[in-house]
């Protein structure tokens, strides 16, 4: 303990993103196939960690734009080329992949496009709009505004807020604006990430009660969840020790981009068309189907980039 006490405050690393994007998509694909009310009850704890998901892939976003700006301040030339094109270039993809699908099933997608529009033709297609969105935010205010790394963030935030409070009003469900605040969550821890180390690096004690404290706080209402679980991640991160990375932890959060979008189609397969029962054949088959899915998209993507490139 006392050596627990005592020991610097571990670093939020890429190894620990890595690790997370990893395996969050895994707990988004399962939360899905829960939510089709396929999987059962033994899927129930993890199903319902589908928000407590979304928070953080939000979060994470938040943070690594920050820091890398804080780390290099060039990272923001280029920044929207190069973001946009990882972002949009594997969704257009996943977008090619659902209109094949869709034709060999016999789907009138002229009609669903009517019905559901762009924003959900590919189902996670809201992510990557609100996303790409928040991208352009970072880059015009972190480009044009020509203050303090905390006014730029303050400005940043306000922007997401902003969009999080005219959604509603004119008809964005709220699944597609209420986990945005998480960004706003991630962009402070990167800000503060200098003092956090500074001020607290010998108070792994005071952390782990902060932690507690916040999920204490989150299980007497779910009004500050948003902001809850991903503070508790951050402040996790800190006291967790470091993790080494391994072949398949850089595999798996290579390609968690594409496992994400393309998600869906997987689970249309196995449950529309294969008629799988078992709930653990299930989520086999439907993580086996979106790996193989998701690596032959990120190929494409490394061959398109490149090309893109020269």
């Amino acid at each position: 303990m006392k050596r627990f006490l005592t020991h610097t405050l571990y670093s939020y690393d890429k190894a620990k993103v890595n690790l997370l994007k990893s395996i969050l998509p895994i707990l988004i694909i399962i939360h899905h196939i829960f939510n089709f009310g396929y999987a059962g009850r033994v899927l129930n704890g993890i199903g319902s960690w589908g928000n407590i998901v979304m928070y953080l892939f939000f979060a994470m976003s938040g943070f690594g734009l920050t820091i890398s700006y804080l780390k290099n301040k060039q990272y923001i030339d280029g920044f929207l080329r190069r973001s946009l094109t990882k972002l949009f270039i594997p969704y257009f993809i996943a977008l090619i992949i659902f209109v094949i699908y869709r034709y060999f099933e016999g789907i009138d997608q002229v009609a669903l496009l009517k019905e559901q529009g762009l924003f959900t033709f590919v189902p996670t297609s809201w992510y990557i709009y609100i996303l790409g969105l928040f991208y352009i935010f970072f880059f015009v205010v972190f480009k044009y505004i020509k203050y303090s790394n905390l006014i730029k963030v303050l400005l940043t935030c306000a922007l997401v807020m902003g969009y999080v409070i005219i959604a509603p009003h004119i008809g964005i469900e709220p699944w597609r604006w209420f986990r945005c605040p998480a960004f706003c969550v991630g962009m402070f821890f990167a800000l503060f990430d200098n003092v956090i180390h500074t001020r607290l690096k010998r108070w792994h004690l005071l952390v782990v009660l902060g932690v507690f404290l916040l999920f204490f706080v989150q299980s007497h209402g779910h009004r500050f969840d948003v902001y809850v679980y991903p503070a508790a991640l951050f402040c996790l991160m800190y006291v967790i020790k470091d993790v080494k990375q391994n072949g398949i932890i850089k595999f798996m959060s290579s390609i968690s981009l594409e496992m994400f979008i393309i998600q869906f189609l997987p689970m249309y397969i196995v449950m529309n068309d294969l008629h799988v029962s078992s709930s653990a054949m299930m989520v086999s088959l439907v993580l086996v189907i979106d790996v193989a899915l998701a690596y032959f998209m990120h190929l494409l993507v490394k061959q398109i980039t490149t090309r893109i490139r020269k």
